[in-house]
This record gives structure tokens, C-alpha cells and sequence, in this order.
């Protein structure tokens, strides 16, 4: 009877053991904190980015983060008290292994929302639409519709990871790519373009307007119209959904109160060249 007593003794001291061991996530291991709870405890937002122009941008001599994705970032953040940390530049290609990895909470680059994306991170609400534009050299005759374009005879400049290659291999599979390496700075595909390496490229107005103001006369919008529209939003990892609705609350008061809009007005867009998010009612 006391052989039996023991041996239930040692089954129901394993038992406990393995539920202990369990509550702390397996082999005495402390539950992981989630973005969330790391974001609230330290009052600080890490944001990833990239650069693009001067949709955002770092300046090279002050180190400083600029453009209006980088402002309309720092007012999500303000909306919830916190401050911005601009942890780490990375390429298009590779922002969602940050988030995974924890290396940031959010990533803060003008991210367009696309299929292939929401596989490998969560994005938040949008808080803009892209009119995406094909670009041609001026007095460039040889093509008179976007379906012309798709043809061996042509070929178009891309940037490794970034949307305007999955557009552009989507839309245009049939012609030739110029594709330059991740983080590739978007004034490269328009050089290119100029001279010749490439017949025509998918870009946003932003990174046309950068690229003219210093180079006038030698890129035009080709048919100025869109070939696409896209909505732009920030990131967060998969399965943070605490720090998804959160910020997503964020993002809905400064849409809704017209911060967002005032952004990019100040940087001179007009809502023909960015599209504002649409809601049934505005704050005046």
C-alpha cells in the first residue's frame, strides 16, 4: 500500500511539473511579450523603414528620418503616446523578417498592400491609395496603349521586391526586365530609363517628381492616366493582433480627422495625385 502511495506521488509530481513547465511556454522558458505588451511597457514604437524618395528618407548628414509616410508614422504614435524609434532600414524585399524576428514593432515605409505581402505580415488599414504611372522617355511614339507594351521588343526597369516588379511582370509578362538590386534607390530606374537601358517603368508620382525636379524635359507620364491604384498602409507581424487594433485605432482618428490629409498637402499633393481614404463622415 505504501509502494502504491509513493509511485502515485511521483506520477502526480510529474503531472504538476510538466503543467508548471507548460504555463511558462515548455522547459521552464518565460512566455514570450508580444509587441504589444513590449510597446506599451516601453512607451516606445521601433519602427522599420525604407527609403524611397521622398516619401521617406534619411538625411545624410543629420541622420534624421523625413518625408510624410515618416510624419503620418510619428502621428500614429503620438495619437497613443509613444515615441517613434527608427530602428532599422531595410529593403522591401526582406521588411517582413524584421517584423518576425523582432527586430521592430511596425514597419513605417510606404508599403502597398498586395497578396503575396499579406502572406508574410499583417497589414494595418490603409491610409492613402497610389495612383501608379508608366513612365517613357519625352517624344517616345512607339507605343500608343498600355496593351502595346507587352511585347519582347521592350523592356522595363524594376527594382528586386519592390510592388512596381510584381505589377510590371504581371501586367507585362511578355517584355524584357531591367531589374536593379533591393533598397536601389528609385532615381536609378529613371537614369536608366533615360539612357536607354530600359523603354519604360512602373513607378508612383512621388519618385517621377524627385527625379524631374533635377532632370527636366527627359521622362513624361505615359497616357496620364493610372495603370494601377494601390492601397498604402503600415505592417505589423503575423498574430499581433493586440498592436494591430491599437494602432489601427490610431490610424482611423487621423485619417478621419484629417491629419493624414494635411500631411500631404504640406508636401504639395493634392488629393488628384494621392488618393485619400474615403469615409461616410469627416471631421471639418
Amino acid at each position: 500500500m505504501k509502494q502504491i502511495a509513493t509511485v502515485f506521488l511521483a506520477v502526480l509530481a510529474s503531472l504538476l511539473a510538466v503543467y508548471v513547465l507548460g504555463a511558462k511556454g515548455g522547459e521552464g522558458r518565460a512566455v514570450k511579450e508580444s509587441a504589444y505588451e513590449r510597446v506599451l511597457r516601453t512607451g516606445v514604437l521601433r519602427c522599420g523603414y525604407a527609403s524611397f524618395g521622398t516619401n521617406l528618407y534619411k538625411d545624410p548628414n543629420t541622420g534624421e528620418i523625413g518625408g510624410y509616410t515618416a510624419d503620418i508614422a510619428r502621428a500614429v504614435a503620438k495619437e497613443l503616446g509613444l515615441e517613434v524609434e527608427w530602428t532599422a532600414e531595410v529593403g522591401f524585399a526582406d521588411f517582413a523578417e524584421g517584423l518576425k524576428n523582432a527586430h521592430y514593432d511596425m514597419f513605417c515605409g510606404p508599403l502597398s498592400m498586395i497578396p503575396a505581402r499579406s502572406r508574410v505580415a499583417t497589414f494595418l488599414d490603409p491610409y492613402l491609395y497610389m495612383p501608379f504611372y508608366v513612365y517613357v522617355r519625352t517624344g517616345e511614339d512607339r507605343f500608343r496603349t498600355f496593351e502595346a507594351l507587352n511585347d519582347p521588343a521592350y523592356t522595363y526597369g524594376s527594382t528586386d521586391g519592390e510592388v512596381f516588379q510584381k505589377i510590371s511582370r504581371k501586367k507585362f509578362p511578355l517584355a524584357k526586365e531591367n531589374a536593379l538590386p533591393n533598397m536601389s534607390q528609385p532615381a536609378m530606374l529613371f537614369l536608366d530609363l533615360a539612357a536607354r537601358k530600359s523603354d519604360f517603368l512602373v513607378q508612383d508620382l512621388s519618385a517621377y517628381r524627385d527625379y524631374v525636379s533635377n532632370n527636366p524635359g527627359k521622362i513624361q507620364v505615359f497616357l496620364n492616366k493610372p495603370l494601377e491604384v494601390n492601397a498604402v498602409a503600415f505592417a505589423v507581424a503575423k498574430g499581433e493582433d493586440d498592436l494591430e487594433d491599437m494602432l489601427n485605432v490610431a490610424v482611423h482618428t487621423l485619417v478621419q480627422n484629417g491629419v493624414v490629409d494635411n500631411i500631404l498637402s504640406d508636401y504639395g499633393y493634392s488629393d488628384k495625385d494621392i488618393f485619400r481614404v474615403q469615409l461616410p463622415i469627416r471631421s471639418q
